[in-house]
């Protein structure tokens, strides 16, 4: 009996614990709600940048561009596994993919049609989002931050996102590491372009 209760006892200290856990890591900062804020009003930007991937055994490097226009948005990337470059636009009419040889590939969804032509799977509707320390609307999401109001950490659709370092103001993510069980991938953004 006496063991019974301490069990009892030591698995409601343990949820407590964790809920209190879960409750401190989604507090939102309000610099961080204000600068979330700020970019919500601007309808166009833009961030270019490197990658390096790994996935399996495989390493990849390239440049990325991503190109914001209201609801639509285009992803270059450009890399030899890319076969020099491709161009992803999206919008919520569908997708496109355009190859460096001028061939082009439909579908309804961004992350499947890219995923159909690179063999592995990167949430781009969501990586607009977390470039811009922000998660994706609508979706659940784990995230903490630091002393200063920026995200350090992101947790969502079972990718983690780490934030390592920001621009001078503070606002703008310059290093982020996406990770997820088999697939690593770790941008740099060199310039941001916003008006």
């Amino acid at each position: 009996m006496g063991v019974t209760r301490l069990i009892w006892r030591w698995a409601g200290v343990t949820l407590v614990a964790l809920c209190s856990a879960c409750q401190v890591w989604q507090v939102q900062p309000a610099a961080w709600q204000a600068n979330r804020d700020a970019w919500g009003a601007l309808p166009e930007w833009q961030a270019s940048g490197r990658f390096a991937l790994r996935y399996g055994d495989t390493n990849e490097q390239g440049v990325l561009v991503w190109r914001q226009q209201g609801p639509r948005y285009t992803l270059l990337i450009t890399s030899p596994w890319a076969q020099g470059g491709v161009q992803l636009e999206a919008s919520p009419q569908g997708a496109q993919l355009r190859t460096e040889d001028g061939q082009l590939r439909y579908g309804d969804d961004a992350d499947a049609l890219l995923a159909q032509y690179v063999g592995w799977q990167l949430p781009v509707s969501a990586l607009g989002y977390w470039l811009r320390a922000l998660p994706q609307p609508n979706a659940h999401f784990q995230g903490r931050w630091d002393a200063h109001g920026r995200l350090t950490h992101l947790h969502q659709h079972g990718w983690d996102i780490a934030y390592t370092r920001y621009d001078a103001g503070g606002t703008r993510p310059t290093k982020l590491v996406l990770t997820r069980t088999d697939l690593e991938a770790r941008l740099v953004i060199d310039e941001w372009a916003a008006p």
